[in-house]
């Protein structure tokens, strides 16, 4: 069975007036909508390192952690990095802590990282859910997800594995939605 393509659609009010025969066309309109709004609703959490991000390099749960209250799909991951450094990068994981008492583990299989090469406001942004990069500035290593399915009670922690020494105010943004 195929789906309905996406369409942000009104459905017009002489089609389901009273005592007016309901048309598929008002169904197609009416599916058509119901998968745009699936398809692009979502939620965000960040993470903010204001300061030098050295910093807060090793630091866990630094700017706290995510908490999932129900099944969820992380959609996209992006940074930001406001002022670049002069020397080596600054590299960062979200790590899974699937219950309480333990270690997380990383949800990438390639950690995201971002090198001096860049200038100030540089940024990524990974779409995992339609496997497209949006933006990606110089000196960056894109994220390769290794987890994108998240249950209820799950943590998210972002970690700074390495920073540039002059960097400052940093940004990671998980984009998830409902599953």
């Amino acid at each position: 069975m195929s789906n309905l393509p996406e369409a942000r659609k009104d459905i017009e009010l002489e089609s389901v007036s009273y005592r007016s025969s309901v048309a598929e066309s008002t169904f197609q309109t009416m599916g058509a909508s119901i998968n745009f709004v699936n398809r692009r609703q979502y939620d965000s959490h960040q993470f903010n390192y204001n300061g030098l991000t050295r910093l807060f390099v090793g630091s866990e749960a630094a700017d706290g952690v995510f908490i999932c209250q129900f099944d969820m799909e992380v959609t996209a991951v992006s940074a930001f990095l406001r002022r670049g450094g002069s020397s080596s990068s600054i590299r960062f994981d979200i790590r899974r802590i699937t219950s309480p008492e333990t270690t997380g583990t990383s949800i990438f299989l390639t950690e995201p990282e971002i090198d001096s090469t860049g200038g100030n406001n540089n940024y990524f942004i990974e779409d995992f859910l339609n496997s497209n990069t949006v933006a990606q500035g110089t000196g960056i290593t894109l994220p390769v997800a290794s987890v994108t399915d998240l249950d209820a009670g799950d943590v998210l922690q972002c970690v700074i594995e390495q920073a540039m020494p002059d960097a400052e105010d940093f940004m990671v943004v998980v984009h998830f939605r409902p599953r």
